[in-house]
């Protein structure tokens, strides 16, 4: 794939009819009746024996494409990805799934994805997946990073395009550096915006409107010539025209000098007053709350902390006050940071946010971690990789298996977590992912990774299963 340079570039249509030679009877009795067929379909009596009935249905997820993003063009380390088909009851079996290594799918190589089983490709670059047919519901894709330079882990999920993205914790300074890199695997171009915002406000970002991908392309664009000395950032992109897999590459020193770690900032789908970021992992040797403020007033937000043993306020920084349009960094003292934990926030304004966690020299970020309504995935890395759950306002369960790479079963266990606390569960020596199904109570999480080839995290992946397809009435003209 080429690495083109950004240049800069910079509702709804709704189809008119021309009105005929008709009489005002004809109008007015046309009003009549189009106004009483709105009324009856809001009032919900459209579905009456004397008419159709709007009925939403579930289909199955038929189609899946997967990106995993390259941060920098040479190799300093190894890169893997783990496909896999979730072992769900009553999905299919048949399908097609390809891979292309550099992103090209038009060169893609044919996979053999069995329900359950999980394969491990290895991209040369930014490595796109497609998978058609009944094995694309339930199909999951992450990648994992390993630097050569430092013994350091990057773990993220590969995500499907979409038309907007929110990344908060990048830097663009010497000891700390990230990479915006935008893909489209889409047969047409794309048009985006990318907005960044500092702990002085919007930057005043010059090239960054407009900016065109190509389809089949990769554009990377590092902060440093974006906002230069921005020590905490926060990325929007915003698509109007087609779509892109975003993900952001992180490099992050504590000191001066120490090899940076490394890290995939975790992705937000949207601005939001109510947050949960998880999984914070155990043991850092220190947390760093980073929150963004993409409303137009001020944002004051209630931090929480959700631990073996409930909720809590940390002693420090407990409530944070955020100008509109700025990111404001907060050390979470040693509230946090020695248990597995997530941070609940509650904000006036719409917000983002991470929790950037240090430990042995390397560099993780947890992200948002919405309630899980279904089946979720995640792979099982590193050393020691530990189940994080998190609980709402009341008790709840969920049923946690580990499968190996061939799809067996190695390990199961129904997981207890009180109310507003956060419980773990460890995985056998052998298992590859772990499946979560929700039981009673609401639930959030992920799964963190440590040991002697890094620290990271990444939160539970919801399973693409169904799709709902919206309720439709016949419309009945008059003659």
């Amino acid at each position: 794939m080429s690495t083109p340079t950004p240049t800069p570039g910079r509702g709804r249509r709704v189809a008119e009819r021309k009105p005929g030679a008709v009489s005002r009877q004809t109008v007015a009795g046309g009003v009549l009746v189009a106004l009483a067929a709105g009324m009856l379909a809001v009032a919900g009596l459209a579905g009456s024996a004397d008419g159709p009935e709007a009925v939403s249905t579930s289909v199955p997820v038929d189609h899946v494409t997967a990106v995993c993003a390259s941060g920098r063009p040479e190799l300093t380390g190894s890169r893997t990805m783990l496909l896999g088909s979730a072992p769900l009851d009553g999905l299919g079996s048949g399908g097609r799934a390809v891979f292309a290594p550099d992103g090209n799918l038009d060169g893609a190589e044919p996979q053999r994805l069995e329900r359950g089983r999980a394969v491990e490709l290895r991209p040369e670059s930014t490595g796109v997946v497609d998978v058609d047919g009944g094995l694309a519901a339930g199909t999951f894709v992450f990648q994992a990073d390993r630097d050569s330079d430092a013994p350091s882990l990057a773990t993220a999920e590969c995500p499907t395009p979409r038309a907007r993205w929110y990344f908060t914790g990048a830097g663009a300074t010497v000891d700390h550096q990230s990479t915006l890199v935008l893909t489209n695997v889409d047969p047409g171009p794309a048009v985006v915006d990318v907005t960044v915002l500092g702990t002085e406000g919007e930057v005043d970002t010059v090239g960054t409107r407009g900016l065109t991908v190509p389809a089949g392309e990769t554009l990377r664009i590092p902060m440093v010539d974006v906002a230069p000395q921005g020590e905490a950032l926060s990325i929007q992109v915003s698509a109007s025209r087609g779509r892109v897999a975003a993900a952001v590459a992180d490099r992050f020193a504590a000191e001066p000098g120490d090899a940076p770690g490394t890290d995939w900032l975790p992705a937000q789908t949207a601005a939001s007053r109510s947050l949960r970021v998880a999984p914070v992992i155990e043991r850092a040797d220190s947390s760093t709350l980073v929150v963004a403020n993409h409303g137009r007033l001020e944002a004051l937000v209630e931090v929480e902390v959700s631990g073996p043993s409930g909720a809590f306020q940390p002693t420090e920084n407990a409530e944070l006050q955020i100008p509109p349009g700025s990111v404001v960094t907060a050390d979470l003292g040693s509230g946090i940071g020695k248990d597995a934990a997530s941070v609940n926030l509650r904000s006036s304004s719409p917000v983002s946010a991470t929790v950037r966690s240090l430990r042995g020299g390397d560099t993780s970020y947890a992200g948002e971690a919405p309630p899980l309504t279904g089946p979720a995935v995640a792979p099982v890395l590193g050393d020691k990789a530990t189940v994080q759950l998190s609980a709402g306002r009341r008790d709840a369960t969920a049923q946690v298996t580990a499968y190996d790479a061939d799809g067996k079963r190695v390990d199961q266990a129904t997981v207890e977590v009180p109310a507003t606390a956060t419980s773990t569960w460890r995985p056998g020596r052998d298992a590859d992912y772990v499946l979560v199904e929700p039981g009673s109570g609401a639930l959030s999480g992920g799964i963190s990774y440590s040991g002697s080839g890094g620290t990271s995290q990444v939160r539970l992946q919801p399973l693409p299963v169904e799709l709902r397809k919206p309720a439709v009435l016949p419309v009945l003209a008059a003659r």
